[in-house]
């Protein structure tokens, strides 16, 4: 798809230099440079892997000088892309690259790194590093299932301290998500409304559940519909911090970022995205 939407780009006078990344973090690089470079727009082609690499990059600029973000979506789950109703189609994509209109966004950032969706703590972010671990057999989703189920077998809530806007609150956490966009992982409707550029996160936290109440809760999110569970809270905030005495997994954007602590954050009006202009 790329090398046909670049022949395009190039036919109507712009340079288009381009970076094939071959190693992990080599996207984020390759974005920093560009727009030091000075740089108007940086196209990002791949998945939401790719994204948060030259997300990362892009925000290790100054803002006066950082660039516009141009996302093609070309993974697996592509969640940032279907937030902001970005075009998948080659023709559209072109268009999108050539008369579209910049939105200026939110971005998350956990522990330092810069995330556009989702950042998660507790039982998702193990079960992210282990699909992240694990060989790439079977595509994404078979891995993203044996990682849930393996995930499932071992987890255990451990006591947390979860502080939000300065309000603490004590319990057993299974798993708490910090959204900038309204969709998460593998079309996982976690929180309906989230906005990416109100300057807030909504988080969404469980506490105490069982290997039941984990499954259940799964299911409804693809709905939305785990907000009704009764072990689901939500709430809108600009930074939440999650301690325990038991090391936490965490994730964004689906990258698996270790086990910790975790502190998160809005960073708001962070970043220019090309999206397209609607047609009257």
């Amino acid at each position: 798809m790329w090398p046909a939407i670049r022949h395009s780009l190039i036919a109507a006078g712009i340079d288009v230099p381009e970076t094939i990344a071959q190693r992990p973090g080599e996207a984020g690089e390759a974005a920093e440079r560009a727009a030091r470079d000075g740089a108007e727009i940086v196209v990002a082609i791949g998945g939401d892997g790719t994204l948060n690499e030259a997300l990362n990059g892009l925000m290790r600029v100054p803002a006066a000088t950082r660039p516009a973000l141009a996302f093609v979506p070309g993974g697996t789950a592509n969640i940032f892309a279907r937030a902001l109703g970005l075009p998948t189609a080659p023709p559209d994509v072109v268009r999108l690259l050539l008369t579209g209109i910049r939105r200026r966004i939110d971005v998350g950032q956990v522990n330092g790194h810069f995330y556009a969706t989702v950042a998660g703590v507790g039982f998702d972010g193990e079960l992210v590093g282990r699909a992240c671990r694990w060989p790439r057999i079977g595509g994404s989703k078979t891995i993203h299932l044996a990682a849930f189920l393996a995930t499932l077998a071992t987890y255990r809530s451990p006591v947390a301290r979860v502080v939000l806007d300065g309000h603490r609150r004590d319990m057993n956490l299974t798993f708490l998500s910090a959204a900038n966009t309204d969709w998460y992982g593998g079309g996982l409707h976690i929180a309906p409304g989230a906005l990416p550029d109100d300057g807030r996160l909504d988080v969404v936290y469980t506490q105490d559940l069982t290997r039941i109440d984990t499954v259940a809760v799964a299911l409804r999110t693809f709905s939305g519909r785990h907000l009704q569970h009764y072990k689901v809270t939500r709430e809108v905030v600009q930074d939440v911090r999650v301690e325990s005495d038991v090391p936490l997994g965490i994730h964004a954007d689906g990258e698996w970022l270790g086990r910790g602590q975790a502190t998160i954050r809005i960073v708001p009006k962070a970043l220019d995205v090309v999206i397209l202009r609607r047609e009257p």
